[in-house]
């Protein structure tokens, strides 16, 4: 015999609460970008979805901080034209670290050209700048559990 308590109920006006966008289980994600105001909305966009991030705002800036942290991290985010190191070179340098990196490129421009280079270098997938929120977790979401 087993026994159970009885099923409270619920509040028919009571919402349910939204799980659409939470991860899995818990990720780091660094954000590279050299504008400012993308860098802090794409990481507002995924610290509210639950992951830990970090930014950086160039590519020569990540690049050290991959090779200090990069067990830690579990995405990267990068932009490909920024000062310094550009992204295609970040990624290249962060992949001689980690073979295994997983990244996304991030930029206004096309696919075509350094977006594809890198994505044939071993990158994971594109997300065009400007995109909307759900797109850019769903993304990342794609990428982590690749």
């Amino acid at each position: 015999t087993v026994s159970l308590p009885l099923a409270q109920e619920q509040d028919a006006a009571a919402p349910i609460p939204s799980t659409t966008h939470m991860p899995c289980k818990e990720a780091h994600i660094l954000i590279v970008d050299d504008d400012m105001i993308v860098r802090e909305l794409a990481a507002e966009i995924l610290s509210d979805s639950g992951y830990t991030i970090t930014t950086r705002a160039n590519g020569e800036e990540a690049i050290a901080y991959y090779h200090q942290a990069w067990r830690d991290i579990d995405l990267v985010i990068l932009d490909l034209i920024m000062p310094k190191v550009g992204g295609k070179e970040a990624f290249l340098a962060m992949h001689k670290i980690n073979p295994g990196i997983k990244a996304l490129v991030f930029s206004g421009h096309s696919i075509d050209g350094e977006a594809q280079e890198v994505i044939d270098a071993g990158a994971l997938g594109f997300v065009q700048k400007p995109c909307e929120p759900t797109e850019l977790t769903e993304k990342v979401e794609k990428a982590i559990f690749a």
